[in-house]
């Protein structure tokens, strides 16, 4: 969507339609550090969220309605709480990758 603009901050997702000009606050509390879209679905988003000690630091938050609502993946086994970084191959537009410290995650 031509305009769309998201920010994730240490007080959520904050996501603006009309050239930043106004933000609406759409995952309230997480510290969303880092946001990666599907290559050809708008629709999809993926987020992490680093709040230390939150319930999702080893989960990949994924929207399918343009960052309206999320839900949470299940834990990356051995990540041990380090903080990831997001990638979406658009070779590959079902494989979501996260890096950390502790390796590479699909």
């Amino acid at each position: 969507m031509p305009h769309k603009v998201y920010v994730g901050t240490s007080d959520g997702l904050y996501i603006s339609t009309d050239d930043m000009q106004t933000f609406t606050q759409y995952l309230s509390g997480p510290d969303i550090t880092d946001i990666a879209f599907h290559p050809t679905n708008s629709s999809i988003i993926y987020a992490y969220d680093n709040q230390w000690g939150g319930f999702n630091e080893n989960r990949i938050l994924r929207s399918t309605d343009g960052g309206q609502t999320f839900t949470a993946s299940s834990d990356l086994t051995g990540n041990g709480n380090r903080t990831l970084l997001l990638s979406v191959s658009p070779d590959c537009s079902s494989c979501v990758y996260a890096a950390s410290t502790n390796g590479v995650y699909r």
